[in-house]
């Protein structure tokens, strides 16, 4: 469950979680994303998920090996780069901290996945698809007002 409606004006959600709209969002470094593509299983048709990559994924084949990533409703964040090659590979992804700690991560993860994880957001490619939401500034002052600390990483690229 979304922690806001994360549908707006001329936006469609399918049944995977892919929200179908206009453009990407207004991303800045420090926003934060959540996940509306959901994680399912099947055949090759039905199967959707969002990858994780160790650096920008139009730098190279950087998914992380049979690693599918998490689930709808997973933020992410604070973004600490942003990688825009709409222009030419057709996506918008985001370098995050891993949405957990690295001791949580089953021991053949943790020498694998570093701190810092790139995910795609949003794609032009087959019309335009957001596979994650920026979650709005209200709700992360409300999160900050209780609390809430900040995870910023020393990112290391290959």
């Amino acid at each position: 469950m979304p922690l806001w409606s994360p549908l707006g004006d001329g936006l469609s959600q399918y049944k995977n979680g892919i929200v179908r709209g206009e453009g990407p969002e207004d991303l800045q470094v420090g926003d934060y994303v959540e996940q509306v593509i959901r994680k399912q299983h099947g055949n090759k048709r039905a199967r959707t998920s969002l990858p994780w990559y160790v650096c920008p994924p139009s730098a190279s084949k950087s998914r992380l090996d049979r690693f599918e990533g998490m689930d709808a409703g997973t933020v992410y964040g604070p973004i600490h780069a942003i990688d825009d090659t709409l222009g030419s590979m057709g996506l918008v992804s985001v370098a995050v901290p891993l949405p957990w700690k690295r001791q949580d991560l089953e021991s053949r993860w943790q020498e694998v996945i570093p701190e810092v994880i790139w995910i795609n957001v949003y794609t032009n490619r087959g019309g335009d698809h957001h596979y994650c939401r920026k979650v709005p500034v209200p709700v992360v002052q409300e999160w900050e007002r209780q609390g809430w600390q900040h995870t910023w990483c020393q990112m290391v690229l290959p």
